[in-house]
């Protein structure tokens, strides 16, 4: 006999099959995708969508399993290559599970930066620095730092202690 290509189940789910192996199903609950998912725009530069109907509601991802970690990955061109591409992901760490930003394929890649389930922390695993030079403050003059602490300090114009501006409130 030859393979089902198409099963139309009455009051149930519709199947497709390529090559015998069953990749698309409706359910109860949507449609199920086995297999990789392409959504493809027929006008270059033009994104592609996957909508959701507003409200309270978006897009998951997630392993298969509860111990499993999943990822988003964004590659530079069609051949998925390991190179410039940056992943996002979770970290499964005990009970806790981090939002990790990889430089590279998932775990395998170069960690960037991880926000800490478990505290209020964000931890960075390269330099954090400004697109250009003299253009990004660190904190406000109503939203502060409580305490810096560093291992050495370098500036170009001396450091400012407090509001005043005059020579004696700055470090050299």
């Amino acid at each position: 006999r030859l393979d089902d290509c198409i099963v139309i189940k009455k009051d149930g789910a519709v199947e497709a099959f390529y090559n015998g192996v069953k990749r698309v199903e409706t359910t109860q609950t949507g449609v199920d995708v086995s297999g990789k998912l392409e959504v493809l725009h027929p006008n270059t530069n033009t994104f592609s969508e996957i909508k959701c109907n507003g409200g309270v509601s978006g897009l998951r991802i997630s392993g298969s399993a509860a111990a499993s970690a999943a990822f988003l990955t964004f590659a530079n061109n069609h051949t998925n290559t390991l190179t410039d591409r940056w992943t996002f992901g979770t970290s499964n760490i005990g009970a806790s599970s981090d939002m990790v930003v990889y430089l590279g394929s998932g775990v395998t890649g170069t960690e960037r930066l991880r926000v800490k389930e478990d505290s209020a922390r964000v931890d960075f695993s390269c330099d954090l620095r400004p697109e250009a030079d003299n253009t990004r403050a660190l904190g406000s003059s109503t939203k502060r730092f409580s305490t810096l602490h560093i291992n050495s300090v370098k500036a170009s114009t001396g450091i400012l202690f407090g509001s005043d501006t005059a020579d004696a409130n700055t470090l050299d």
